[in-house]
């Protein structure tokens, strides 16, 4: 006879919970809006990982049991590999596939506030031969939050600057610095290295070039005398 599809509401168990986190699971998310569904093996590790973030971060959800043979209760899936979250946001449901992408989708959509539906598309699956001649499908980004400068920013920034001992203001910091490089550098000759580069002047110049195309570079061109050295 085929397993019976068990579905609960599945929050933090008292008696498993560390009581450092036992506090924090107390209080689901009230401000969230998404109605989640976890598809797993209850022995899985990847799907352990999965519940482990839902808890940590009080999301309540439900759960369904896979039975591992048939694997019947995914019938609905292409990807027929767990864990698979279902996510119900208002009129949209998205699916979810793999642990990683699971949990960085999730996240990111925590931090950002963005639809869940535009999120999804940072994180494209890709098909793929391995050495066996296997199919496979891998998950681009599936590390990474995906988070425009403003939101990494109030995310990260406070603890980058505490770290390095910054200013609130950590643009000042970088101003104040590109503002000494060139006071290093001086007016009579083009490089610290004299005529040519040498490794300061490559290793300055490496960190400006990542920064392209943000908002602190175009400040920072705009704010100190760096350009004419950079350029």
């Amino acid at each position: 006879m085929e397993q019976s599809l068990k579905l609960d509401m599945l929050l933090p168990h008292p008696l498993c919970t560390p009581p450092a986190l036992a506090a924090l699971f107390q209080h689901p998310q009230e401000s969230c809006r998404l109605q989640l569904t976890l598809y797993q093996y209850k022995t899985c590790p990847f799907c352990s990982k999965v519940r482990a973030f839902l808890d940590f971060h009080a999301l309540p959800y439900q759960v369904v049991e896979v039975n591992p043979v048939r694997r019947a209760e995914i019938k609905f899936s292409s990807y027929r590999k767990v864990p698979i979250v279902l996510a119900q946001e208002g009129e949209s449901l998205q699916q979810l596939n793999d642990s990683s992408v699971i949990i960085s989708a999730l996240k990111t959509y925590l931090v950002s506030g963005q639809p869940l539906e535009d999120i999804i598309t940072y994180y494209p699956p890709m098909k793929a031969v391995n050495d066996q001649g296997k199919e496979v499908t891998e998950f681009c980004n599936k590390y990474w939050l995906m988070l425009d400068e403003k939101e990494a920013q109030r995310m990260y920034g406070g603890k980058e600057a505490r770290t390095h001992h910054l200013r609130d203001d950590v643009r000042e910091d970088l101003y104040e610095a590109a503002n000494k490089w060139v006071a290093a550098v001086g007016k009579d000759r083009p490089f610290m290295g004299g005529q040519k580069p040498n490794l300061a002047d490559l290793a300055v110049y490496g960190v400006l070039r990542v920064m392209e195309g943000l908002e602190a570079f175009d400040d920072m061109m705009r704010h100190t005398r760096i350009q004419p050295w950079y350029l």
